[in-house]
């Protein structure tokens, strides 16, 4: 059954990156070179491709964008509520948060390629467009708020302005916002551009696969799990849970069916993206707590990403 062998596919391909990094077969620089050109060519021409040959009707992309951005506020307003009634210390609450919100789209892209064939790409793609922008303003608000008090002036400033420096240097936004405008502007772009890009643009899912695999650490996950077991466990519930959940409910609200509500599930069931090569973080200086978190997330994915999809759809 597709629903489970994809999965399990995908999964021992991030086991063979764990591999290769643990018997250094490619040296630990290297995955963080591969990640930056993932970030800065692979993922953006991807993004690109997939939205300048989408049907963007609509129906089509307003639907289940805002299915996805609502499950990502929904989510992230739990896991906010949660930190704040423990009445803890909010220096981790920007980690969990990214762990929570954050999804391995390279991984969302291969099971939507294999479960939807092409559509599947460009229905990501879609996806992914509501839910880039999402993803960098939670973690600037959360980030903000704890540099400045929330509802201040300087607040606000410094929200709106560390947004939109965050979006405008963010490649992979860039690629999906330029394949966007020249669909909507009616512009072509010839075939033989379209399918160079689509093979650099494809080199960024084994890629971001095996990265992820890589960069799952077990050790900083036992650690984590012995200080922190509450903060890790209620990352798992609610990414591999709660958000699949999430994000059925707004499906059914909205009335969407078939290929478009299954992407809209399959992208809030991806586990977190392992930042142990986050680009613009020194190689191992990620929070331990995020390593944990997205370790954690990439290890169970495998199970519940099927039984999510099954159930709710």
């Amino acid at each position: 059954m597709l629903i489970v062998s994809a999965p399990l596919t995908a999964f021992a391909v991030l086991l063979l990156g764990q591999a290769l990094a643990q018997r250094r077969f490619i040296p630990w620089e290297t995955w963080g070179s591969l990640q930056l050109l993932n970030y800065y060519l692979f993922l953006p021409v991807l993004f690109f491709y997939g939205l300048v040959t989408a049907e963007l009707d609509e129906l089509r992309v307003l639907a289940p964008g805002f299915a996805v951005v609502a499950t990502m506020l929904v989510g992230a307003l739990l896991l906010l509520m949660w930190r704040w009634r423990r009445g803890v210390d909010q220096t981790h609450t920007p980690a969990l948060l990214e762990a929570t919100v954050r999804a391995n789209m390279p991984l969302g892209f291969a099971l939507a390629f294999v479960f939807f064939g092409w559509p599947g790409i460009q229905l990501m793609a879609i996806a992914g467009l509501f839910y880039l922008p999402t993803a960098v303003l939670l973690g600037a608000y959360v980030a903000q708020g704890n540099m400045v008090p929330n509802g201040s002036r300087w607040f606000r400033l410094g929200f709106i302005i560390r947004s939109l420096r965050l979006l405008g240097r963010n490649p992979i936004f860039i690629g999906a916002m330029l394949g966007l405008a020249m669909k909507l502007l009616g512009e072509r772009v010839s075939t033989a551009l379209l399918n160079t890009g689509l093979t650099f643009g494809l080199a960024a899912i084994p890629i971001g696969i095996l990265s992820a695999g890589a960069a799952m650490n077990t050790k900083t996950l036992s650690q984590v799990m012995g200080s922190q077991p509450r903060e890790i466990a209620m990352v798992v519930l609610l990414k591999l849970v709660g958000l699949p959940v999430i994000a059925g409910v707004f499906t059914w609200i909205l009335g969407l069916q078939g290929v478009t509500a299954q992407t809209v599930i399959l992208l809030a069931a991806l586990p977190c993206v392992a930042p142990r090569f986050s680009v613009g973080t020194p190689l191992g200086m990620a929070p331990p707590i995020l390593n944990a978190a997205a370790t954690a997330t990439t290890l169970l994915w495998v199970v519940t990403l099927p039984l999510a999809l099954w159930i709710l759809t």
